[in-house]
């Protein structure tokens, strides 16, 4: 929550949603010495890997949180390559960010947050496919699968006495996010924003992706 798409929800929230910063919780693999913003001033930063399970289970701050209402799961990273030249460990690290996604629905379970919803940022890289990124492709690809199949992922015992069987209580909604023009991995200048200029498909304004985030809600 601490790159670009990120600060740009924080604002939004705040001066849109009137949601206090002191309410707001990122989680970053980054030195959150390095981290600042006026927009973000009091917002709370815990420095954690949520690709790592263990981690995220034994980190203090975030077992301390005794109520979620919602999670953002923004999470990603790129590695493009030709197919010939993808390789386990770049598939494996480009996965990995947005598979966390899994870790942090266990721990929101097992703390019993029950976030009235989990939204995840995937990508239409998953739907259409673009050269050079079948791994980000596929990574994204999980975070509409969970949305599909496991939807209302964990949650109650059933009223027959399975105590196996759950109810729906966590909506997973992903996100297939087109380009972001003004901030992120496609913002103007990088080689994704003119690859998206070439195929036709205008990048989304901050305010647009954001209007629509609001829409979806």
């Amino acid at each position: 929550g601490t790159g670009a798409l990120g600060q740009a929800l924080v604002e939004h929230l705040v001066s849109h949603h009137c949601v206090p910063e002191e309410r707001i919780v990122l989680l970053s693999r980054s030195n959150t010495k390095n981290i600042a913003g006026s927009s973000s001033s009091r917002v709370r930063i815990i420095q954690v890997d949520c690709t790592d399970a263990q981690e995220l289970e034994r980190n203090a701050e975030i077992q301390s949180l005794e109520k979620v209402h919602g999670i953002f799961h923004l999470a990603g990273m790129l590695d493009d390559a030709i197919l010939a030249n993808q390789t386990r460990e770049r598939l494996e690290k480009v996965v990995a960010p947005k598979a966390a996604i899994a870790s942090l629905l266990a721990i929101a379970l097992k703390k019993r947050w029950h976030p009235r919803f989990v939204l995840a940022y995937s990508s239409t890289t998953s739907l259409l496919g673009y050269a050079g990124q079948s791994n980000y492709g596929a990574a994204n690809a999980i975070l509409d699968q969970m949305a599909t199949d496991w939807n209302g992922f964990g949650g109650q015992s059933g009223d027959d006495g399975d105590k196996d069987r759950v109810t729906s209580t966590i909506p997973i909604v992903a996100v297939n996010w087109g380009s972001w023009g003004e901030v992120g991995m496609a913002a103007k200048g990088t080689k994704a924003y003119e690859i998206a200029m070439k195929q036709g498909d205008l990048p989304m304004s901050t305010s647009s992706a954001l209007g629509a985030l609001d829409s979806l809600f």
